[in-house]
């Protein structure tokens, strides 16, 4: 197993509006084999084909099938919530034990913001866009908002893959989500170095702020 769920939520970003993946892949059935034809190492048990740690997985915690809710992590077989459920969900993440802004967001006095589309942050903490102008890609702009992006409360934002605007400008996924075409989909980090995962089952496995990353659903995030 490469690392906890903890770790990988840190890198579930709001910055999934640049992120994406190159292509989509979904494995199917109820394996009973490793991926490789082999036997599964200590401590591990062959779920969908691939071989997982019931101890760690969060799609198999305690057991083949056993899915944490998104956002919890998987610890001696059972789900828990990651910094015991503190975090301002959608805007932080639980990484070591401490809630933390998630990877694309900054911390601007007590709030976590995106300084690529806050118009009273525009570029970094309180560089605010001054008149009708609107905040893109981290720089304030005049006029309408670029191709692609629509205009939400002063900034020009991408609804169908901005997780802190998805499908809607008052609509913000939680912090263990991802925005797909406009909806919010749950995600899970996955327990496979790279895409394709057999352990996401039925899941689309999609490279995500660089983490491979089982996501509900059968499309990945991206621009």
């Amino acid at each position: 197993m490469k690392r906890g769920a903890g770790a990988w939520l840190a890198g579930l970003a709001a910055g999934l509006l640049a992120a994406g993946c190159s292509a989509v892949y979904t494995i199917g059935g109820e394996g009973t084999s490793s991926g490789t034809g082999g036997t599964c190492g200590d401590g591990e048990i062959a779920c969908d084909g691939a071989c997982v740690d019931p101890e760690r997985d969060p799609l198999h915690c305690g057991g083949c099938g056993e899915v944490c809710p998104a956002g919890e992590s998987c610890a001696g077989g059972t789900c828990t919530k990651a910094c015991g459920g503190s975090c301002e969900d959608g805007r932080e993440v639980c990484d070591g034990n401490t809630c933390a802004c998630r990877d694309g967001l900054v911390r601007c006095g007590g709030d976590c913001i995106d300084p690529n589309a806050d118009p009273d942050h525009c570029g970094g903490c309180n560089e605010a866009c001054d008149g009708d102008r609107m905040c893109s890609a981290g720089a304030c702009v005049a006029g309408p908002c670029p191709a692609g992006t629509t205009a939400c409360d002063g900034a020009c934002v991408d609804l169908a893959a901005d997780p802190l605007h998805c499908g809607s400008c008052d609509t913000e996924c939680r912090s263990a989500q991802v925005c797909v075409a406009g909806v919010c989909q749950d995600a899970w980090p996955s327990p496979c170095d790279a895409c394709p995962c057999e352990a996401c089952g039925a899941r689309a496995c999609c490279e995500v702020m660089g983490e491979p990353t089982c996501v509900a659903g059968s499309a990945c995030p991206g621009p």
